[in-house]
């Protein structure tokens, strides 16, 4: 019976060994404002594959809220940030994702009323491309809140 109650212990140790590892060590934190200096809050973000970071929510600019985007380098050194928005009226982020031509941005957007909306920016100036963004159909205040590029 001892024989059994160490091999547990030794057993349960095991198990719980990893959940004691260190955590890893914090290579960097920075924070950036909107163009009006407002600090934005994310929603989703994502490791793009340039090595970099993007990230997608709402800021406060002015007497609105608008969808803001910001992409840093591996570093966390600021690129760009891109602000869409109608003005006087509530614009958010909610999903993001990268595509080969550009990052998918998806959330609610302003067009008569907040409906779900998507934008596609150009990954080195963050500029929307043409023919964009694309409005679908929903109730007032709707969002798209995730997205999936395939293949």
């Amino acid at each position: 019976m001892r024989r059994l109650f160490l091999i547990s212990i030794l057993f349960v140790g095991l198990l719980a060994a990893p959940v004691f590892a260190a955590a890893p060590s914090m290579e960097w934190h920075k924070g950036y404002n909107t163009p009006t200096g407002d600090g934005p809050h994310a929603h989703d973000g994502m490791q793009t594959s340039d090595g970099g970071y993007i990230a997608i929510g709402q800021a406060a600019i002015g007497s609105d809220e608008d969808m803001v985007v910001i992409k840093v380098d591996s570093n966390g050194d600021h690129l760009w940030t891109k602000v869409i928005g109608t003005d006087g009226q509530s614009d958010v982020g909610y999903a993001i994702a990268e595509a080969s031509d550009g990052y998918i941005c998806g959330g609610g957007l302003y067009n008569g009323n907040q409906q779900p909306g998507l934008v596609k920016l150009d990954k080195s100036t963050g500029n929307t491309q043409s023919g964009w963004p694309k409005y679908y159909s929903g109730s007032s205040n709707c969002g798209i809140r995730g997205i999936e590029i395939l293949g």
